[in-house]
């Protein structure tokens, strides 16, 4: 491997490893605004069922005109 390459893969990682701590720091609870984890799991699979169900509802609709 050159070290073009070898540099631009070594960035990349640092960015990809970067954008990780940034999202880990969101959960912290040394961070002012963390973000619960408990709170926003529930929301999330609150919102994952409604659209389950939004979904399942189009698709009845979608087979009954087939």
């Amino acid at each position: 491997m050159d070290s073009k390459t070898q540099l631009d893969d070594l960035k990349v990682e640092y960015l990809v490893n970067s954008n990780h701590l940034d999202e880990v720091w969101r959960y912290h609870p040394s961070n002012p605004n963390f973000i619960n984890p408990l709170k926003i799991y529930k929301e999330l699979k609150d919102k994952l069922d409604e659209l389950e169900r939004k979904i399942n509802i189009l698709e009845r609709e979608n087979n009954s005109l087939n």
